[in-house]
């Protein structure tokens, strides 16, 4: 027993247990992402419009390449953005990571002008946004030269990208079991080797025999009948509009219209309808009729009150701020509560996604370039007007507190400076030096609990 103990081998139970029925082959599109694109995004107003402020916020956010100072401080920063919370404590050990991990002097742009022929990178960056929230996955392919050098990266349709896996993928250990990528449109197949593309997806805990687990959840899923329900609604409402609210049967009081008067009725209406002359809604009957209406009116079926319903419930599964999409009229006039929906949002969804995108083409896409060596993208929201007003406090702060002049400038993203009493602590009114303030207690007695430093 103890020699068939030494003999067993290792298996990977997860990779049996996800690709034991599959084989190799294609992990089957789940029928909701072309529906969230070509239904929910296309059909859909509110999720046009959540979509397209994520995305739009998304492009506006500076990145740039840094010059790391060690692979050590770049990983400590990178465990600390994970939990960047958008205050001034939070806005200060933002910068203190910052001014620990990167050279200040050796700043680079994106290595490519532009992503590809077809958009620059704030287009590049709102698809990618887009289908992350839209879909769930993000499939970025990369063309590269004879050298292997990447000379365009594309944002791939989502919604119409299969998972190619490989034969007897249900024995690998550690192994990746994907062969690689179809685009699939119509009748229209075009493969991707696994190499050519970058997979970014969102967990997707459902699971099933299929390995649908290979693919991101769709936030959209969890709202699909909130979705339906708006689409459902707008194209009732179109339909109450071109009938101008009227559905039902007109009659006779008293006598019933013979089959040829109603008939007659019909034809007239219809033309009265269609005429574009002033005098023809217009028309004169022997009979008195009246209107039995059929269908239910706005005041009774309230969509009104079900639409915000809805709204919200998309506003809350993509993780948006109901606040930012102007249902009230107030978004463009500010306030407290409109400037801290802003700040949430962008912290909260806009921030982790592009640390996503970030990591990936840290990975798959800088290291190809050999004048990027060391060199590591980073988006940077501490620029953002959003949190102008934390930085602002951060400097109020900073003007009271006991620090050098190079480390505040350091901390603003100035260049150090070398010069008598720049790398000192000041404090009073008159710039005295910590060093030299110690010594004359009296000086210290008569500085007001108010006075700061000015810098």
């Amino acid at each position: 027993m103890i020699l068939d103990w030494f003999k067993k081998t290792v298996v990977n139970k997860v990779n049996a247990l996800y690709f034991q029925n599959i084989g190799g082959g294609e992990v089957t599109i789940d029928y909701k992402s072309t529906w969230a694109i070509e239904t929910a995004f296309m059909q859909n107003p509110d999720v046009y419009a959540i979509l397209t402020q994520m995305a739009n916020k998304t492009s506006t956010v500076p990145y740039y390449c840094k010059k790391i100072k060690s692979d050590e401080s770049y990983k400590s920063y990178q465990q600390k953005r994970k939990q960047f919370h958008p205050t001034t404590q939070g806005v200060l050990t933002e910068l203190k990571a910052q001014s620990k991990t990167f050279d200040k002097e050796q700043y680079k742009p994106i290595p490519l002008e532009r992503p590809n022929p077809l958009m620059g990178w704030s287009e590049f960056f709102q698809l990618y946004k887009i289908y992350l929230k839209a879909c769930g996955n993000v499939f970025l392919y990369i063309l590269k030269n004879e050298q292997g050098k990447p000379i365009a990266i594309y944002v791939l349709p989502s919604h119409l990208i299969q998972i190619l896996i490989k034969p007897n993928a249900f024995n690998f250990t550690l192994e990746s079991p994907v062969l690689g990528y179809q685009l699939i449109y119509q009748t229209q197949s075009i493969p991707f080797l696994e190499e050519e593309v970058i997979h970014i997806k969102t967990p997707n805990p459902d699971w099933t025999f299929e390995a649908s687990q290979m693919y991101g959840q769709s936030p959209l899923k969890a709202a699909y009948l909130n979705i339906e329900n708006q689409i459902s609604a707008n194209k009732h409402l179109n339909k109450m509009l071109k009938s101008s609210g009227a559905f039902g049967f007109i009659f006779a009081k008293g006598e019933s219209l013979t089959e040829s008067q109603a008939q007659q009725f019909t034809e007239r209406i219809k033309d009265m309808d269609l005429s574009k002359e002033r005098m023809a809604k217009i028309a004169g009957i022997s009979k008195e009729i009246g209107f039995q209406r059929i269908a239910l009116g706005n005041d009774e079926l309230e969509p009104w009150v079900a639409l915000q319903w809805d709204r919200k419930t998309i506003c809350n599964v993509l993780g948006w701020a109901d606040e930012l999409m102007n249902n009230d009229g107030k978004s463009g006039l500010g306030g407290s509560e409109l400037k801290e929906a802003k700040k949430s949002v962008l912290t909260d969804n806009i921030y982790p996604d592009l640390l996503m995108i970030e990591e990936a083409l840290n990975k798959y896409f800088i290291p190809f370039f050999s004048d990027y060596k060391g060199y590591k993208l980073c988006f940077d929201i501490s620029e953002m007007p959003e949190l102008q007003e934390d930085i602002k406090m951060l400097m109020e702060w900073l003007d009271k507190a006991p620090v050098t002049l190079n480390e505040i400038r350091e901390l603003i993203k100035f260049e150090r400076l070398e010069g008598d009493g720049m790398d000192d602590v000041w404090i009073g009114k008159g710039k005295i030096r910590l060093d030299e303030a110690m010594l004359n207690s009296s000086f210290l007695a008569n500085i007001p609990d108010d006075e700061s430093p000015k810098i």
